[in-house]
């Protein structure tokens, strides 16, 4: 069970890494899908022997970190758009609302 769940996301990860390197043409080149299939499969091996799973695991988190970061930023960064395009309410509409819901 665990080596066809390996290879069914292997070659799906495979697939959208091409497909994102192609610009988006849904049948990349075949040279595409060996290089980042076999590079991704070395990894994930050299991984295992290495530590297993928990160094499998680190490297994850290891990777992952810095689209954390970046998401944080973009988030902060929508945020104060959002408040510069939208202010808080001022004091007379917060009264004309306090009327309305009378």
């Amino acid at each position: 069970m665990s080596p066809s769940w390996f290879v069914t996301s292997s070659d799906s990860g495979t697939l959208v890494m091409c497909t994102m390197l192609s610009m988006g043409d849904e049948h990349p080149p075949i040279k595409f899908r060996l290089f980042w299939g076999i590079t991704a499969g070395v990894v994930a091996g050299v991984l295992m022997l290495a530590g297993g799973l928990a160094a499998l695991q680190t490297a994850s988190i290891v990777a992952g970190l810095p689209i954390a970061i970046i998401l944080l930023l973009m988030a902060y960064g929508m945020w104060r758009t959002l408040n510069e395009d939208f202010p808080g309410l001022d004091v007379e509409d917060k009264r004309d609302l306090e009327y309305l819901n009378r």
